[in-house]
Parts: structure tokens; C-alpha cells; sequence
């Protein structure tokens, strides 16, 4: 169980911890209000992987147009929220593996995605249950601050004679969702109600959109665990924008994707963000370090160049970084209200993520 208002006490000595709490109360309750990522819709994309007659691989296995290397398999069951997948691609299918000319696939969900994106009650959900789902004060479903969970599936080699690689990249697309403001027993929907007819694609070109799109790719962020020491032992690394590499698959791989959304700027400060491991935690704090403008709300003199590292920081480096910030309550409060606003537009302007995970051969 999570305490929503646990603040990490390395930095607690120069805050006042009762502000805090009411401060982190109001925070939840306001996002919850404004219906924080109201549902997430989670999808597998896999395109056909084919080489041209002449292309050879391996020890001289040919691959014909009519050939793919592997299919991807899920388990779990559907979500509340599949209608969507047609007002995005009408080409996704219901099912848990791919096969043929099915190359894109609804992903399964389960608990242990945690996304919050499946019917818990008993039978099948009613329309006024899903009504009262998508209803903005609704706080059942849906993601907020704080969450975590895990993405699995399967590679399945359609040869396990030949190895090759793979490319995993898991992709976000956001929408915007608007709700009713009154009652109206005519067209059967209350105030709070949400209003399908306004899901619409958020774009990073839109100046409405930009700021919630950037702090989104901040604050829900995906890591791989591997073996990248040789020691034996996996451990957590966070996913950047050119995904991570599977090599040598030769029979049914599975594939473990961990997403979390730090609950509080000291989480990532102090390397306590539930659902990683140590490894993972402080990947996240080089990386806040890195990019502080995508977990922080600017002020309008605000360029964060005095919290700012590069990609090669050492870890004294990084440390250094974090006692400026907690350094004294001013500071630290200062900059904890600024991550905290880029979680309130982040809920003010995302009604639903539509994810993707793409897995293509490697070059």
C-alpha cells in the first residue's frame, strides 16, 4: 500500500512536514478532480518483418515475402476502453498473439500492469458503470502519481534455427477529452459525464499541447532489466528514446517492461521510487539531472542551469546536483511545487495515453 503522504525525511528536516501534507492532500484530491489520465489505453504494434528474396540470413536461410521472424504473444484480458483503438488505427485486432496478417494486436492486461484498465466488478461492466468510470470525479481507474507496474510478453521465434535481434521501443500518444458541464436527461448524461465525441489527438506542434507532452515523457517513464555487467545479475535501465536491444533470439523470449510514475520529487531525488530496483533509481536521478525542463514547471526566469548535468556526470557529480536542491527548505520547497505543477498539467490536460510497444528486427 502507498502512503500518498509520505515526503522522504533525508530532506524533511528544513521543511515543514505539516505544510507538506496538506499541500500533497490538496495535490491528489485536484488531480483526481480533473480525472488524471482518466483511463490508459495500452496496445502491442508489431509490423510485418520481411526480407526480399535475395536477401540471405544466418548460415544461408532465405526469407520470402510471405515469411515473418517471430510473432509477439500476450495474456490477461481486454480492456474497458477498446473502442478507442478504432478512433485511432481500425487495424487493431482483438486476440493475444499475432499471426499472419493480424500484425497488430490489443495488448492483454492484467494486474500486475497495474494500468488500471480492465473491469474489476462482477460480470460485465454496464454502460452506466462505464459512464460512471469516465466520469471526471472518478478515481477508480486510471493512473496518478505514485504508480507503478509491469508491461510482459512474448517473442516467439517462427524459426528457432536462425538467431537475429530485436529493437523495443514503447511509444506514447496522448489525448484530449473534454466533459459535460450539465445535466441532460435528453441525451442521457450528467455533468461530469465525459463527451466521447471530443477524443482527440494531442500534438507536440499545438501550442495547447506541448508543455502536458513534455512533462508526460518525464513523469511515466519505462525500464528494461539486463545483465549489462556480465556478473550474473539483471538489473533496472531506463529505456531512452531509441529503446534497447534483445540479441540473439532463438526461442520464445519473454519480455518484462517496468513503467513507474515517481510520486514526489524526493522519491527521484533520493532514489526511492517504488517499482525500481537501486540500479534503476538512480538511472532516474542522472537522468532528472539531465532534463530537469521535462520534470519541472519553469518560472519565468527559470533555466535550471544550476541543476543541470551532462550524460557523462559522475555520481559525486549527480550528488552534488541534489544538495543544492536540498540544500534548505526554500530551495528543496521551490522546487518540489515545480514538479508538482508539471503533475497538474500533466492532469489538466491528458485524458487518455494510448501505448504502443514496438518491436522491429535490428539493423
Amino acid at each position: 500500500m502507498k502512503n500518498r503522504d509520505k515526503t522522504n525525511m533525508k530532506v524533511s528536516s528544513a521543511v515543514n512536514q505539516d505544510e507538506l501534507k496538506v499541500i500533497k492532500r490538496k495535490f491528489i484530491v485536484m488531480l483526481a478532480a480533473m480525472g488524471v489520465l482518466a483511463a490508459a489505453i495500452l496496445v502491442f504494434r508489431s509490423t510485418a518483418w520481411f526480407t526480399s528474396n535475395k536477401d540471405v540470413l544466418g548460415d544461408g536461410m532465405q526469407m520470402t515475402a510471405s515469411d515473418t521472424l517471430f510473432e509477439l504473444k500476450t495474456s490477461g484480458s481486454s480492456g474497458l476502453y477498446d473502442e478507442y483503438f478504432e478512433k485511432f488505427d481500425s487495424e487493431y485486432q482483438h486476440g493475444n498473439k499475432t499471426a499472419g496478417a493480424n500484425q497488430k494486436l490489443i495488448w492483454q492486461l492484467s494486474s500486475g500492469n497495474n494500468m488500471n484498465n480492465y473491469w474489476t466488478g462482477d460480470g460485465s461492466p454496464t454502460k452506466d458503470d462505464l459512464n460512471k468510470i469516465k466520469r471526471i470525479e472518478s478515481s477508480d481507474y486510471g493512473l496518478s502519481p505514485g504508480d507503478y507496474g509491469q508491461i510482459k510478453f512474448t517473442i516467439i521465434p517462427n524459426d528457432k534455427t536462425h538467431a537475429f535481434s530485436v529493437q523495443i521501443h514503447p511509444e506514447m500518444t496522448c489525448f484530449r477529452v473534454d466533459y459535460y458541464t450539465t445535466d441532460d436527461n435528453n441525451q442521457g448524461h450528467l455533468a461530469g459525464d465525459q463527451n466521447d465525441d471530443t477524443f482527440a489527438r494531442m500534438e507536440s506542434d499545438k501550442e495547447e499541447d506541448k508543455e502536458a507532452l513534455k512533462f508526460i515523457s518525464g513523469h511515466l517513464l519505462y525500464f528494461y532489466e539486463a545483465d549489462t555487467d556480465g556478473n550474473g545479475i539483471n538489473e533496472m535501465h531506463l529505456i531512452g528514446k531509441d529503446g534497447f536491444l534483445i540479441e540473439n533470439i532463438t526461442d520464445n523470449t519473454d519480455v518484462v517492461i517496468y513503467w513507474v510514475w515517481p510520486e514526489s520529487l524526493s522519491n527521484i531525488i533520493n532514489e526511492e521510487v517504488e517499482g525500481l530496483d537501486a540500479a534503476g533509481s538512480s538511472a532516474l536521478k542522472h537522468y532528472f539531472f539531465e532534463n530537469p525542463d521535462i520534470f519541472l514547471k519553469k518560472a519565468e526566469n527559470d533555466d535550471f542551469s544550476d541543476i543541470t548535468i551532462g550524460t557523462d556526470a559522475t555520481a559525486e557529480e549527480v550528488n552534488a546536483k541534489s544538495a543544492i536542491i536540498t540544500a534548505d527548505r526554500l530551495i528543496y520547497s521551490s522546487y518540489r511545487r515545480k514538479y508538482n505543477d508539471a503533475d497538474q498539467i500533466i492532469g489538466s490536460n491528458i485524458g487518455y495515453i494510448f501505448l504502443e510497444m514496438s518491436v522491429d528486427i535490428a539493423k
